[in-house]
């Protein structure tokens, strides 16, 4: 297992209070990772026949998948499209038990991953809806539907431009389009650490980094791999970004950058393609097509991994059953939806089940040269790893680096203090299904002034 690089993210988001006032939550969130427990998959399928007989098995197949292991929740626009595909996936031998379907004018597009709700938790675990800046109106209704509170930041972080592990990074592509020229600083204002700007894939349009990285795990990511350098090469650079912070990288290799000409369809509805706000339609009636197999769903203990009837296809579900040898590796053949620009993770949005309680620690004080540190929640099932760190930020923190493992809400360091003005310790909760979800302290509060007695 290769180094984990953590620090505990929180991330000032700005709540809508009315449509022209806004402010900040009271209170710190915690954005969960995709790795972690979901109870519902939204599947954007807008109407049966709107993306072609193809691309309606696609989503038909995600959804027999993911019925299996959490709620199936089917979006469309109007009310008359959901018995026509009710039909299509009982003709397919697709039962209906576990699958949800909901009808609103709020879906702008298919491409629910961008628009869509992000789901955070404060630290005592209650669900917040957040959403980043273009689309308001859906996460809105989500919100409502789950009894919610929605909060909205003032910037523009559409989904398929952000990942987390869950506890500490957040990550973005370098081509983060539809912001100021001072996006970074603007962006940057909304988290309690150092925003992680990946180098992106070169030409794609969208610009996001899901079309080729996700985070599979805490400690793990998995990347694409080019045989042209054009578009390598910044591959090669995250994959080097990620390794220097402590993640186990994947590399997958992923079918050659293709010309080919636009769906007469999307000549005529330029909205059908994968385009952030701001950006023109491709000129000329052609567009390049980026095959990705990072932009898969993961819920449950499955993978879905997008396939495209290529060379490449076997070997990508390969990498990602080494990655996730614990999980069932799902293809589902996207190749009518990626000439639009996308696959199964743009069209898709995650709602995890529960939140996690901060182990936060709630004292130390110090007896002798020992140092007793006591947090003031418990998670059900859950253990600990306790870590120490001599650096007054406290996130250079990895797995092999832990100095104490406990199930109980207090831990004793028996000496090894250092300096005491640049003691900070940190805590993983450990949950029963092995993911390293929360981590407690963050920068700003991770050195602590031992009480002496």
């Amino acid at each position: 297992m290769r180094r984990y690089t953590l620090l505990f993210l929180t991330v000032l988001f700005i709540a809508v209070l009315s449509p022209r006032v806004m402010a900040q939550p009271p209170y710190e969130m915690r954005p969960p990772g995709e790795f972690e427990p979901q109870s519902e998959v939204l599947i954007g399928w807008y109407s049966l026949g709107s993306y072609g007989p193809q691309a309606d098995t696609m989503w038909a197949r995600a959804v027999e998948a993911i019925r299996d292991v959490a709620v199936a929740g089917v979006v469309v626009r109007y009310q008359s499209a959901i018995a026509p595909i009710q039909n299509f996936l009982t003709s397919l031998g697709i039962s209906l038990t576990n699958v949800e379907f909901c009808a609103t004018s709020t879906m702008m597009s298919v491409w629910v991953r961008d628009y869509g709700p992000e789901f955070t938790y404060r630290e005592n675990g209650v669900r917040v809806v957040v959403e980043g800046g273009y689309h308001q109106e859906f996460p809105q209704y989500i919100a409502d539907q789950l009894g919610l509170q929605h909060y909205h930041a003032p910037i523009s972080m559409q989904g398929g431009n952000y990942m987390t592990d869950g506890a500490s990074e957040v990550a973005v592509s370098g081509a983060y389009v539809n912001n100021p020229a001072t996006w970074q600083q603007t962006v940057r204002q909304y988290f309690d650490l150092p925003l992680h700007i990946v180098p992106p894939l070169v030409g794609e349009p969208c610009g996001h980094i899901d079309m080729y990285a996700r985070f599979v795990a805490p400690s793990k990511v998995v990347i694409s791999e080019y045989a042209n350098p054009t578009h390598n090469t910044n591959m090669d650079l995250a994959a080097a970004e990620f390794e220097a912070r402590g993640f186990e990288v994947f590399r997958v290799s992923t079918p050659p950058v293709t010309s080919m000409a636009l769906p007469p369809e999307a000549i005529q509805d330029p909205s059908l393609l994968h385009l952030p706000p701001g950006v023109e339609p491709p000129k000329g009636g052609t567009r390049s097509v980026y095959r990705t197999y990072t932009n898969g769903i993961q819920c449950n203990g499955k993978y879905l991994v997008p396939v495209y009837n290529h060379e490449y296809d076997a070997q990508a579900v390969a990498v990602f059953q080494e990655a996730l040898p614990n999980h069932e590796i799902v293809p589902i053949t996207c190749t009518a939806i990626i000439n639009y620009g996308g696959a199964l993770h743009c069209t898709s949005s995650d709602i995890q089940t529960t939140g996690v309680p901060r182990p936060d620690p709630l004292t130390i004080s110090a007896v002798g040269d020992d140092a007793v540190l006591s947090w003031f929640s418990m998670v059900g099932g859950a253990s600990y790893e306790v870590f120490r760190r001599t650096d007054p930020c406290g996130f250079d923190l990895h797995l092999d680096d832990a100095i104490g493992f406990t199930t109980a809400p207090n831990w004793t360091d028996l000496g090894g203090l250092g300096a005491l003005e640049t003691v900070c310790y940190q805590v993983v909760t450990i949950m029963e299904n092995g993911v390293r979800s929360v981590m407690s302290s963050r920068v700003g509060a991770s050195r602590f002034e031992l009480e002496l007695p």
